[in-house]
């Protein structure tokens, strides 16, 4: 005779880690992460589980509370699921760095707690500048503005017909 046991489910705290590992931002500028989460729990008797997310930052100061969205997560067992963490620095601020955790909480569950990610205030901007050479101001498909080539004098003009390598 084969007795068969009951349906069983081990409940395991979530697996929670940020991607990626760091970004720089300029004062009052925001950037995004992304939090995965897997529901680890296993056996047959388990069901969807979801689980809240809270962001927790070491640096009060200089960056605004992070935070995640969306807050929460549903998923089934063995599944993976994403949200979004954005960091933001407060304006005025020009320099500072803030390590940011999130922790993954559900009712009857221990706690999954992220790896920290590192998030820096940076002033260095670059500077960006195009000209059309030899014509009028240009705007490109994506918006690119290309000044107007001025304060030249002389010079040749060349036209071909043949293929340029390199060249769009």
């Amino acid at each position: 005779e084969i007795t068969q046991g009951s349906p069983t489910c081990a409940v395991n705290a979530p697996t929670v880690s940020i991607a990626p590992a760091s970004q720089n931002i300029t004062s009052g500028g925001s950037d995004t992460y992304t939090i995965s989460v897997t529901n680890n729990d296993s056996g047959t008797a388990c069901v969807s589980t979801t689980f809240r997310l809270a962001a927790t930052d070491t640096n009060s100061t200089t960056f605004n509370a992070s935070v995640a969205s969306p807050a929460s997560v549903s998923l089934a067992p063995g599944a993976i699921g994403t949200s979004t963490l954005t960091v933001t620095a407060q304006t005025g601020q020009t320099s500072g760095t803030d390590s940011t955790t999130v922790t993954a909480t559900a009712s009857g569950h221990a706690n999954g707690v992220s790896n920290a990610v590192t998030t820096t205030i940076s002033t260095t901007t670059a500077a960006v500048f195009g000209v059309n050479a030899g014509g009028g101001q240009y705007t490109d498909t994506a918006g690119n503005v290309y000044k107007a080539d001025t304060d030249y004098s002389g010079g040749l003009t060349y036209s071909t017909t043949a293929a340029i390598s390199g060249t769009a």
